[in-house]
C-alpha cells in the first residue's frame, strides 16, 4: 500500500485546476437537474467544508463527520434527481427544501467552528509516525483486543441492568474503538493484513447479532486509518477501496431488509430495544433471515435505506410545526443538554430517560411511536437548533460545537505524546457525532463523558499498555 511522504501542509487544499474542474461540474449538474440550485450548493458546500476540517495525515474523524451529515442533508437532492421530480415530490414535510439550505449552512458553521481553532496547531512529521507504528507488536495487540472485546461484551450486556452507570460504561466502551483503531492503523503501515482482517470479521459477526447494525463500525474505522495515511486515491487505493466499499452496501442493504421481522424474532414480539434470546439462537434467527431475502427484497431496501439515510423531513416537519404551532424554546433545549450531562444518574437516580421520538412528536404535532413501543426517533441537533432559535440563530450552538470538537482535538494533539494514542482517542471521542439525526444532549453528553473516560483510563492505564505491545520494551511514553 502506498504511503504519502511528510507534508508541510496542514490542510486538504485540492489544487487551483481541480477546483476549477469540480466548480464547472457543479454548475453544469446544476444546469442540467431538476432541483439545480440545491444540488450546486450541496457540492460546494462539502468541497469547502472537507478544506475547512481535514488536516493531511492525521485522523480524519472530522472530514468523516462533516462528510456522513452532508450525506444525509443531500441525499433527497440525488435521489430526486435520479427519478427526475422536484425535492416536494418525494419529501413528507412541505418545508424539506428549507431545512436541507438550513442544513447545509449549519454544516458550514461547524466547520468554521472547528477551522478556527486547528488552523495553529502545527502539522505532524509523517515520518515519526511510520517509525512509531513499526515498533508494535500487532500479535500483542491482538491479544490486548481479545481481552478487552470479552470485557466488552460483559459490560454491554450490564448497561441497561446497572442504568446508575450507564454513562460510565458508555465512555469506558470507547477504549475499544481507540483499540481497533490503532490496530488497523498500525497493521496498514506496517502491510500487513491478518489481524486486521480478523477483528473486522469479529466485529462485523458481533455486530450483526445485536439489536442495532452496528456491524459498520470496524469498516468505518478501516476507512478512517486508510485515509489518515492516504489523503489521495490511487488506482491501488481503488483497489482496496472498492471491494470494502461494496461489502458495506451489500451489508447495510442486507440489515435493512431483514432488520423488521429480526428484532421482532430477538425480542419474541416485545415492543422493547431488549434482546430476549441467547446468542446462538440469535445468530441462528439472523442468518435464517438472511437466507430468505431475494432480489425483490433487496430492491425494497434500497429504496428504504435512501429515505433512511435522507434525514430532513422531520427536520422539515419541525419547520412546519414551529413557531406556526409552538413558540421558540429561546435556548432551552440545549440549556437542558447541559444540565443532563451535569446530572450523572448515579447521584440523580430519578433523572427522565431520553426518549428521542416523545421530543420529535412534540415539536412536530406527529404521532411517532416511542421506546415504549420499541423504537426511538429523533428531530436530530440541527432541528433542535432551530427549535430553539430560529432560522437565523440557529447556527450559534452549531458553530459552537464546532469549536468544541476542535479543542478536544488540539488538547489531545498537544497533551498525548505518543501521536498514534493520539489520533486513537480523537477518532473515538468524534466518532460520537457522527450522525446527523443524534439529539443534542446526547451528542454534547457521549462526546464529553467518553474524552473525560479516556482521559481518566489513559492516566490509569492506556499509555502503559500501549508501551507493552512495542516489538521493544523503550520508547515513547
Amino acid at each position: 500500500m502506498y504511503l504519502n511522504p511528510p507534508y508541510r501542509k496542514k490542510f486538504f487544499k485540492p489544487s487551483s485546476k481541480f477546483s476549477l474542474i469540480y466548480f464547472l461540474i457543479a454548475i453544469l449538474l446544476g444546469l442540467a437537474s431538476v432541483n439545480g440550485l440545491l444540488i450546486f450548493l450541496a457540492l460546494i458546500t462539502i468541497l469547502v467544508s472537507l478544506k475547512l476540517v481535514w488536516r493531511i495525515n492525521e485522523p480524519p474523524i472530522l472530514a468523516f463527520v462533516i462528510f456522513y451529515h452532508w450525506i444525509q442533508i443531500s441525499m433527497k437532492i440525488f435521489h430526486a434527481n435520479l427519478l427526475g421530480l422536484p425535492i416536494q415530490d418525494i419529501a413528507f414535510s412541505n418545508s424539506s427544501e428549507q431545512a436541507i439550505y438550513l442544513s447545509l449552512l449549519g454544516l458550514l458553521s461547524i466547520s468554521l467552528g472547528v477551522h478556527l481553532v486547528l488552523r495553529k496547531l502545527k502539522p505532524i512529521d509523517f515520518s515519526n509516525i511510520v517509525t512509531l507504528a513499526k515498533r508494535y507488536s500487532l500479535r500483542k495487540l491482538f491479544n490486548v483486543y481479545i481481552v478487552f472485546f470479552l470485557i466488552y461484551i460483559f459490560l454491554k450486556g450490564i448497561l441497561f441492568v446497572v442504568p446508575g452507570l450507564s454513562q460510565i460504561i458508555v465512555g469506558f466502551l470507547s477504549f475499544k474503538i481507540v483499540l481497533i483503531y490503532f490496530i488497523f492503523l498500525v497493521s496498514l503501515i506496517q502491510k500487513r493484513y491478518k489481524i486486521l482482517i480478523w477483528v473486522v470479521l469479529a466485529e462485523t459477526i458481533f455486530g450483526m447479532s445485536g439489536f442495532f447494525s452496528t456491524f459498520k463500525l470496524p469498516y468505518m474505522l478501516l476507512f478512517l486509518a486508510y485515509f489518515t495515511i492516504n489523503h489521495k486515491v490511487s488506482l491501488r487505493g481503488l483497489k482496496f477501496i472498492t471491494p470494502i466499499f461494496a461489502m458495506v452496501i451489500i451489508m447495510g442493504l442486507t440489515w435493512t431488509a431483514i432488520k423488521t421481522d429480526y428484532r421482532h424474532a430477538i425480542n419474541k414480539g416485545e415492543k422493547t430495544q431488549v434482546i430476549t434470546v441467547d446468542l446462538s439462537e440469535q445468530i441462528q434467527i439472523l442468518f435464517d433471515n438472511i437466507n430468505q431475502i431475494d432480489m425483490n427484497k433487496f430492491g425494497i431496501a434500497a429504496n428504504a435505506l435512501a429515505y433512511r439515510l435522507a434525514y430532513v423531513d422531520i427536520f422539515g416537519e419541525v419547520i412546519d410545526y414551529v413557531p406556526r404551532n409552538r413558540d421558540y424554546e429561546y435556548g432551552q433545549l440545549w440549556l437542558g443538554s447541559i444540565k443532563h450531562v451535569l446530572m450523572p444518574r448515579i447521584l440523580f437516580p430519578d433523572k427522565p430517560r431520553l426518549d428521542d421520538s416523545l421530543r420529535t412528536r412534540k415539536y412536530t404535532g406527529h404521532n411517532y411511536a416511542a421506546l415504549d413501543e420499541g423504537t426511538s426517533i429523533g428531530i436530530g441537533y440541527f432541528g433542535e437548533s432551530y427549535i430553539d432559535f430560529g432560522p437565523y440563530f440557529m447556527y450559534f450552538p452549531l458553530f459552537i460545537m464546532g469549536l468544541f470538537y476542535g479543542f478536544i482535538y488540539r488538547y489531545l494533539m498537544k497533551n498525548v505524546k505518543n501521536t498514534l494514542l493520539a489520533y486513537s482517542m480523537i477518532t473515538a471521542i468524534l466518532l460520537v457525532a457522527y450522525p446527523f439525526e443524534i439529539r443534542n444532549d446526547k451528542l454534547f453528553g457521549g462526546v464529553l463523558i467518553a474524552f473525560i473516560m479516556l482521559l481518566i483510563m489513559k492516566k490509569l492505564f492506556m499509555s502503559k499498555l500501549f508501551v507493552s505491545t512495542y516489538v521493544l520494551k523503550k520508547g515513547i511514553r
